[in-house]
């Protein structure tokens, strides 16, 4: 099957299935969901970046949560404004495709193809 491995890390994988049509695999969990007050750029003293995964930083220290008791502690990883813990059960995995634009569009044999590239990732990489 015709891939590119676009990027492996701990808590997410990205394959390029053809032009424009990517397979992202999140290997983790949320914990928090809601954690918008979390602007990384205005308050980078308390965060550190994640290598190799966008939006995705640690805490650095105990962070108080505005309007709320909640803290997110000092270790915690936030990925796209939610705290997320790695799993390791492929079963648990969540599988996403993302498409530049608003689609992908084909004929069958092309969507069959995207199919079975996709079962080949997840059966044979997971």
């Amino acid at each position: 099957m015709n891939y590119e491995v676009v990027q492996e890390h701990k808590y997410q994988d990205i394959y390029r299935i053809c032009y424009g049509v990517l397979l992202i695999v999140n290997k983790f969990k949320k914990i928090n969901h809601s954690l918008y007050f979390v602007d990384q750029k205005e308050n980078k003293k308390s965060f550190k970046k994640v290598e190799g995964l966008k939006n995705c930083y640690t805490a650095k220290e105990d962070i108080q949560i505005p309007y709320s008791k909640n803290i997110v502690t000092k270790g915690s990883v936030i990925f796209e404004h939610g705290v997320i813990e790695p799993i390791s059960d492929k079963s648990d995995f969540f599988y996403e495709l993302k498409t530049t634009g608003s689609c992908f569009s084909g004929n069958y044999e092309e969507f069959k193809k995207l199919n079975e590239i996709v079962d080949d990732i997840i059966t044979n990489k997971y």
